[in-house]
């Protein structure tokens, strides 16, 4: 018989993968933590985030920003006598 936790785990893994679902996969732990605590869910954002990596759940990053000019290192020796 599983233990009180174990029960938790699922309950709550449930619950995690709805809402990154929801949010269509961008949702990272500290975010569906904050969901989770909005819908009135109990649980830890280090809890959330053991049980994300087991699913194997993360959120989207933002891109960098991507430089297209490379900078020329003598323009501001340039023009200048």
């Amino acid at each position: 018989m599983p233990g009180l936790r174990a029960m938790r785990d699922v309950e709550l893994t449930g619950q995690i993968s709805e809402v990154h679902a929801r949010f269509r996969g961008r949702y990272g732990a500290l975010r569906v933590h904050a969901q989770l605590r909005r819908n009135g869910q109990q649980c830890g954002r280090r809890w959330v985030a053991r049980l994300m990596r087991v699913l194997g759940l993360h959120g989207r990053y933002r891109r960098r920003r991507q430089i297209t000019t490379v900078p020329d290192p003598h323009a501001s020796l340039r023009g200048r006598t």
